[in-house]
């Protein structure tokens, strides 16, 4: 494995300049030694990030900015005291950032259905003090009860999704997750593919959420057979759309194959 990662040492200096290149081969090195989940790193105000093997932990040690339109959007949209859920938080780069803009009076609900990335989270949780504001669940989300299979085989380990094969982990509705929740002030979700079926479990959480983050894909939702009218047509039914970066309002055109971030606040 060392030696292809040295083999694509040329290509990535072309791509991403020498010093992006050396701090991110050095995060891997570190992440893949005896230091790993040992020693950590500056990310976001008083919030350190531990040394694991994760894409994004190499990306945001090489580039702090790396996350800075979520991250961005977050600040816009969490007080303090606020209750936040974030599915699919892979290796908890936003979880990490909702609990220290929530802070103690408030409470983070993640979801991350690779035990992997969910020991990932809870090891930073515990790193930076959290565990009164963060639970973590390790589970996938979707319309109903029971097992589904991750794929974890993929490159950019950020794309992990729900398959015919892979790893079992345990199936749940999110509206199980919140009947106790009287208000969601912030919903980021980041399913690759699932947020159909994601949406289909939640009904009773969706009309207490007041803001939602997430993504729109046609090549995602397609390994379901979700065709992408359906899921604008459920979240149009209860949220005013808007592009994430220019915050215009979102046209939904079938013409156009997606790839992108959405705000939704409830109607």
């Amino acid at each position: 494995m060392l030696l292809h990662k040295i083999s694509r040492i040329p290509r990535s200096i072309k791509r991403d300049g020498f010093i992006y290149t050396l701090k991110r081969s050095l995060a891997w090195i570190i992440s893949h030694s005896p230091l790993a989940y040992r020693l950590s790193f500056p990310y976001y105000k008083n919030i350190r990030l531990l040394f694991t093997p994760s894409m994004l932990t190499y990306r945001v040690f090489a580039e702090r900015q790396t996350r800075l339109g979520d991250v961005q959007t977050l600040e816009e949209h969490i007080e303090p005291g606020a209750t936040v859920i974030d599915i699919g938080a892979n290796a908890g780069t936003l979880t990490l950032v909702a609990a220290a803009l929530t802070g103690n009076t408030g409470k983070v609900l993640a979801f991350e259905p690779s035990p992997k990335f969910a020991n990932i989270i809870q090891k930073n949780i515990v790193l930076n003090h959290l565990e009164s504001i963060v639970t973590v669940h390790q589970v996938a989300l979707g319309a109903s009860e029971g097992q589904v299979y991750l794929n974890e085989n993929v490159t950019d380990d950020t794309t992990n999704y729900v398959s015919n094969s892979g790893t079992a982990v345990p199936l749940n509705t999110l509206d199980s997750f919140t009947e106790n929740l009287n208000q969601i002030d912030f919903l980021k979700m980041d399913a690759e593919g699932s947020e159909y079926d994601i949406l289909i479990g939640a009904p009773e959480t969706l009309k207490k959420t007041k803001v939602l983050l997430f993504e729109i894909c046609n090549k995602t939702l397609a390994r379901k057979n979700i065709d992408m009218q359906a899921l604008y047509d459920l979240l149009n039914a209860s949220f005013d759309l808007y592009h994430k970066n220019s915050k215009e309002p979102f046209v939904f055109d079938p013409s156009i194959n997606y790839n992108t971030d959405l705000l939704g606040y409830h109607k």
